[in-house]
């Protein structure tokens, strides 16, 4: 079995792991509704909806793309090796979990 030291939780790290999800969900999130964005509203003009009912679908769409980039982004960085520390998901009272840090 392998062991496991338990790290504080710091301002530090709390700080590495908000920038690793931030830029990663920044420029995913970015590039993405941009893409998407450009070709839904030109086949939207080409289709003669109005600019109203194509912001508000434009707008729609962005929300569901920022949920989605947040959910892939979060397993991403779930995954991440930072310099100092790794991020670890275990089993809920498992006795090989009990840190005392609480």
């Amino acid at each position: 079995m392998i062991e496991t030291e338990f790290v504080q939780v710091t301002w530090l790290r709390a700080f590495k792991v908000w920038w690793s999800l931030f830029w990663r969900w920044m420029l995913l999130w970015f590039f993405s509704t941009a893409l998407s964005g450009a070709f839904l509203m030109l086949f939207m003009n080409l289709a003669g909806v109005s600019p109203d009912i194509s912001r508000a679908i434009a707008i729609f769409i962005a929300f569901i793309y920022a949920f989605a980039c947040g959910i892939i982004v979060v397993k991403a960085v779930l995954r991440c090796t930072y310099s100092d520390f790794k991020i670890t998901l275990s089993i809920k009272n498992h006795p090989h979990t009990d840190t005392g840090l609480e």
